[in-house]
């Protein structure tokens, strides 16, 4: 799952990050790879991943906030 970078259009086309080629390179090494506009659509795919029954492990990777992901993907998985 990937979140399209923060303030895009700051940042000048030269020096911002392919997202689509990062998603590219992660299919073509086996993997599945979203990219989501938005924190909340991340937060609702991954709810429905998770599973009850087992033990999940989710690494959320970001140099900022992220849009509060992270008490929100703790409010969304406790129901």
């Amino acid at each position: 799952m990937l979140k399209k970078p923060y303030m895009l259009e700051k940042i000048s086309e030269n020096d911002r990050l392919d997202i689509e080629a990062v998603r590219l390179e992660i299919i073509k090494n086996g993997v599945s790879a979203t990219v989501y506009g938005s924190v909340n659509h991340m937060i609702d795919d991954l709810n429905n991943m998770i599973s009850s029954s087992r033990k999940n492990i989710i690494i959320l990777m970001s140099n900022g906030g992220f849009d509060n992901i992270y008490s929100s993907l703790i409010n969304a998985v406790s129901g």
